[in-house]
């Protein structure tokens, strides 16, 4: 290894950390109809924190393999910015769930269909498949 190579910085995970963030904030501007940078985007994130906090988080705590999972992957995904990245999932999976919602009122979609549990593994597997692309 010569001596530049060694304060050649690993962009490996930073690359793929932006891509992960950035396919998750991507998912939500495209369900919420909002692009990413404006005012309303970030309004209506924010306005799901608390929603969030009392009902998805609990609901999600009850799955801990899948959760664990989720932690896993993003962690060996996005490294150091893994909050961030945790904080988008949550956001996108309740923005889902919003939209499944919406499906059941019009008998589209059983209940039973969309759970928080189906939709948290159902967005674990487009993770890691995006993650092994980029690895």
């Amino acid at each position: 290894m010569g001596i530049f190579n060694f304060f050649k910085r690993d962009t490996s995970t930073a690359d793929q950390s932006a891509v992960v963030i950035g396919y998750l904030r991507t998912q939500t501007s495209q369900h919420l109809g909002h692009p990413l940078a404006s005012k309303e985007y970030q309004a209506a994130c924010a306005s799901a924190a608390e929603q969030i906090k009392s009902v998805l988080l609990p609901a999600l705590a009850q799955d801990k393999v899948t959760q664990q999972a989720v932690v896993d992957t993003l962690s060996k995904a996005c490294g150091s910015r893994l909050n961030e990245a945790f904080g988008e999932y949550l956001i996108l999976i309740w923005v889902r769930y919003g939209l499944i919602q919406v499906a059941i009122a019009r008998g589209q979609v059983t209940h039973d269909e969309a759970t928080f549990a189906i939709l948290s593994q159902a967005l674990l597997n487009q993770i890691k498949r995006l993650a092994d692309q980029k690895s």
